[in-house]
């Protein structure tokens, strides 16, 4: 799975190219270490590895709901907003 981080709707998207393992349920910001961790609604999580541009960090960290998009090849795309957990000075 690849993502990215993309400006989407006013706010944010984390962009997939693949299908999650169930729907995602919040996402985890670890402010210091600029890493996301998805946690699904099945209780399982996923460390994301993707670095964050510094400008782009500044404005993820001003976030409170993050929206998720799907864009796979098995499927049509689709996405929908989560809760954004701020974690971190």
């Amino acid at each position: 799975m690849n993502v990215s981080v993309a400006p989407y709707d006013g706010g944010y998207a984390i962009v997939s190219d693949a299908e999650f393992p169930a729907d995602v349920k919040r996402i985890e910001y670890y402010k210091d270490q600029k890493l996301f961790i998805f946690v699904y609604e099945n209780g399982e999580d996923e460390l994301v590895h993707y670095e964050l541009h510094p400008q782009i960090a500044e404005k993820v960290e001003k976030l409170s709901n993050i929206a998720v998009q799907v864009v796979a090849p098995s499927v049509e795309p689709y996405w929908y907003t989560v809760p954004l957990i701020q974690i971190g000075v």
